[in-house]
């Protein structure tokens, strides 16, 4: 077959360039992923093809078949383009070669196709060895393993009229992501990095840069009454083609069918062959609440929590045999407790409770996996079970990024900082845009001793958002450990500013005061954080780190016995936190080390 046009225009035309019926090719699109592409308007068959996309097709039906394709009866073909099935069996498609030019069937033949005898053995040898080296490169470029194609959701526009129902349009773009990053031949690309465009004025060939995509999905949601229009238009970056669209109406808030739909003809004009797992129904109130529980979740602020609680308990109320919002429970509990909004005795069970229970539901859901094995890693120290439900995780959807961060966050915790360093990247991959991943990377740096790439890594996610503390907190930790606590103090001067003197801030502030001799103003910080109830109250690691730096090793050495008993997750990290090799060659503190299960690594490393 050969270009012989830009693009094909109707199933008729398509039909005859592959010298069948439309009825045959309409069933291969369906079926067996012919690529046909489709237009956004009300006009029945507005279709097009482009030849060399039909062409590749053919190529590798030849060699990969079908049962359907080889039972298939022969078509006759009238000069309307409609087909008869005869009765007798066809040969297999893969003895036929395609045609040699893109005339239509029925075309008379030539009188130059009269032949001798040995010419025409001369042609079949000579078509042998062209089909012999046709499965020699095919099989060559099987064996190459391209890289999966990149895919980014792009945010949906909200375009109810009320800036309330974000969460629909939040919602469905996380949910997307999550569809379709399930599909192992295809790289999505992560929330947090999608949400940097949203309202932006960027063009699509900027943001496929940026992310690094092959393809970006974009579209809006609607709202009248209870009926909701969905818009979606998948884009190929690299000529801005847009290679479908398409438009969904729904009564009563029903987006579970439709992100579903979108998702399958994804996964069609990308040309994945992967089948769609069977899928149980969900209540539409329940999705609605569960995106809503989503949308509050991930502001990651105690009231945000609080909020996406309310609501994810109330989708397992319209539906509990379904997993997803146990899921957002157990991520709920798990963060509001790391980050001291509950005691971690109060949170830790509920959140495993709800892990098990979407398992139970849902034993192939990897949010599910990923949130058992922050559970297990961060409160029960139980880390090969940790590894073990992220791989699985990853091996559902290699494209979540969270779980990327959370398996590597454990690795570094371990001292396998290399290992940890490839989960990152590989979440970079998802989530090109995120800082949480760059700052890691840096950590590995900090751990392996390389202090001046950690600070100019941290400096660049500081410059790229000057509006994240941690950053300035990453900054202060490597001018410390360089012997530049002035430095470092006015580096946590910008953390306490942007977190309103977090007490997690303070106590790192506190350790800096007393590194750089300011010993009474050290004192009175932690004095003052010992006396803070409340949403200010200080957690027993921040008061350890204060009185470290003070050398009042007693007080120290309790509050990280606290940190064990109130199994916080911040003990996880002592092993690589040089703010504390003072007191490592205390039994107490070795002792403590012990009954997490981790190594007292910078110790034998200095005695080495």
């Amino acid at each position: 077959m050969g270009d012989r046009a830009e693009r094909l225009e109707s199933w008729k035309e398509i039909a005859a360039y592959l010298r069948r019926s439309p009825r045959t090719v309409q069933r291969w699109e369906r079926s067996s992923g012919l690529p046909v592409h489709r237009l956004l308007h009300d006009r029945l068959g507005s279709v097009y093809a482009y030849p060399s996309e039909l062409d590749a097709w053919w190529e590798e039906r030849r060699v990969s078949l079908g049962a359907e394709d080889v039972e298939e009866a022969p078509e006759k073909v009238d000069a309307a383009g409609s087909a008869d099935t005869l009765g007798e069996p066809a040969p297999p498609l893969a003895a036929e070669a395609p045609p040699a030019d893109a005339s239509p069937a029925g075309a008379p033949p030539s009188g130059r196709r009269r032949a001798s005898w040995w010419r025409a053995g001369t042609v079949a040898a000579a078509a042998l060895a062209v089909a012999a080296a046709g499965w020699t490169a095919w099989s060559r470029r099987k064996a190459a393993a391209p890289r999966p194609q990149r895919l980014a959701v792009l945010p949906f526009a909200n375009f109810t009229g009320s800036p309330e129902q974000d969460f629909l349009s939040d919602g469905l773009t996380e949910e997307l992501t999550a569809e379709l990053g399930r599909l192992p031949q295809l790289g999505v690309i992560a929330r947090t990095s999608v949400m940097r465009f949203k309202k932006t004025d960027k063009g699509i060939r900027e943001i496929g840069r940026e992310l690094r995509v092959d393809y970006v999905l974009e579209g809006s949601v609607r709202q009248a009454d209870r009926r909701l229009r969905v818009t979606a238009q998948l884009i190929r970056v690299a000529d801005e083609v847009h290679v479908w669209a398409d438009s969904f109406d729904r009564e009563g808030g029903d987006l579970i069918g439709v992100q579903r739909e979108i998702a399958r003809r994804v996964a069609e004009e990308t040309r994945l062959r992967t089948a769609a797992a069977p899928e149980p129904a969900v209540d539409p109130e329940a999705h609605l609440a569960y995106l809503r529980g989503r949308y509050h979740w991930a502001r990651r602020t105690e009231q945000g929590f609080r909020e996406g609680l309310h609501h994810f308990q109330q989708a397992i109320v319209k539906d509990p045999g379904w997993a997803r919002p146990f899921t957002g429970l157990a991520d709920t509990y798990m963060l509001m407790a790391n980050y001291g909004f509950l005691p971690v005795g109060e949170a830790t069970p509920k959140a495993r409770d709800a892990a098990q229970l979407a398992l139970r539901l849902d034993p192939d859901l990897a949010e599910a996996h990923a949130s058992l094995g922050l559970i297990l890693g961060s409160h029960d120290w139980d880390f090969a079970g940790a590894e073990r439900a992220f791989r699985r995780a990853l091996e559902l959807n290699p494209s979540h990024a969270a779980a990327r961060l959370w398996y590597g966050l454990l690795l570094l915790d371990l001292g396998r900082v290399e290992e940890a360093r490839v989960q990152f990247q590989r979440g970079l991959e998802a989530d090109p845009l995120s800082e949480g991943l760059r700052s890691q990377l840096a950590a590995c740096d900090f751990q392996e001793g390389r202090y001046d790439r950690a600070l100019a890594a941290e400096r660049a996610v500081a410059e790229a958002s000057p509006d994240q503390p941690n950053a300035w907190i990453s900054i202060a930790r490597v001018h410390l450990v360089t012997g530049r606590p002035d430095d470092a103090l006015a580096a946590v001067a910008r953390a306490r500013e942007l977190t309103s003197d977090h007490a997690s801030v303070m106590g790192l502030h506190a350790y800096a005061l007393a590194r750089a001799g300011r010993r009474e103003e050290a004192r009175d910080v932690l004095e003052r954080l010992v006396a803070a109830t409340g949403p200010r109250k200080a957690r027993a690691f921040d008061l350890a780190l204060a009185a470290t730096g003070l050398g009042e090793r007693e007080r120290a050495l309790a509050w990280l016995e606290q940190m064990v008993e109130e199994r916080h997750v911040g003990v996880r990290s002592l092993a690589g936190y040089p703010e504390f090799d003072s007191l490592r060659t205390e039994p107490r503190f070795q002792a403590v080390l012990a009954r997490v299960g981790i190594g007292n690594r910078r110790a034998l490393a200095a005695a080495r």
